[in-house]
């Protein structure tokens, strides 16, 4: 850790963390980079939404493969393993798995619904 900082100088540990890592990036980058990438996801879908890769892989498949808006089997952006956990952002309830382009399409939307009602009516309305 920091030599110069030491955890009793901050309030809390997480800024401490900030810190060292602002100040170490080859380490925190070597320490990520030798991590089980598939080992990391599945921590994070639990610990955010409380699903797991059984979970997950049994939903993609009720989906036929693909997203649960568009159907598509394409995941979305170069670089990108796997769909979307949708979620409502104001319960947490988990939703479905989603491309990168359904899921950023609701996120600019702001999961709003009446937003997207008034979208496809203009779409409609110039087709």
């Amino acid at each position: 850790m920091m030599s110069d900082i030491t955890v009793s100088q901050y309030d809390d540990k997480a800024e401490y963390l900030r810190q060292w890592r602002a100040k170490n990036p080859e380490k925190c980058k070597a320490y990520y980079d030798k991590r089980d990438k598939e080992d990391i996801r599945e921590k994070a879908w639990l610990r955010r939404y409380g699903i797991t890769r059984e979970w997950y892989d049994d939903t993609l498949a009720a989906q036929g493969g693909g997203c649960a808006i568009c159907n598509t089997t394409e995941i979305g952006r170069k670089g990108h393993t796997h769909f979307h956990v949708d979620h409502n952002h104001y319960t947490g309830e988990v939703r479905g798995l989603l491309c990168d382009l359904c899921n950023r399409g609701l996120g600019y939307f702001k999961d709003n619904e009446n937003l997207l009602a008034y979208a496809a009516e203009y779409l409609e309305k110039h087709k």
